[in-house]
């Protein structure tokens, strides 16, 4: 799991990903989590379904959100103080769909030990 906060950190600093955050976080919930860190043109987000999942002390939030008609589904990592927004985040017209990806992202997570987990983060985020 190294391996992947190495490559969000270098994402976020990058800026190859202008949506991915990497921020210090303390023990206020997720909820207000995400309020802080949703960009302001995002603040309206509706929350449509959440999965979370612990493996090891990481913490994996998966979120399908509604905004000006469009669903955004990402996945959140929190560990050891910092938290991994918006990652292998995307943006669908259709709801199904979004529920779809929604749906893959939290089988990933739920199905797979925090070694495979990190690897399948890997190949998707480097490709």
């Amino acid at each position: 799991m190294d391996e992947v906060i190495k490559i969000l950190e270098k994402k976020a600093i990058n800026k190859k990903d202008s949506r991915l955050i990497c921020s210090e976080f303390s023990d206020i919930d997720v909820e207000t989590l995400l309020n802080l860190l949703v960009p302001d043109d995002e603040l309206s987000n509706e929350v449509l379904n959440k999965y979370e999942n612990t493996k090891e002390n990481y913490r994996f939030i998966v979120y399908c959100c509604l905004y000006d008609k469009r669903y955004n589904v990402f996945i959140n990592i929190m560990n050891k103080g910092k938290l991994y927004s918006n990652v292998l985040r995307k943006n669908f017209d259709d709801k199904e769909v979004a529920l779809d990806y929604f749906d893959e992202l939290s089988d990933i997570i739920k199905n797979n030990d925090l070694n495979s987990l990190s690897k399948i983060l890997i190949e998707r985020l480097t490709n």
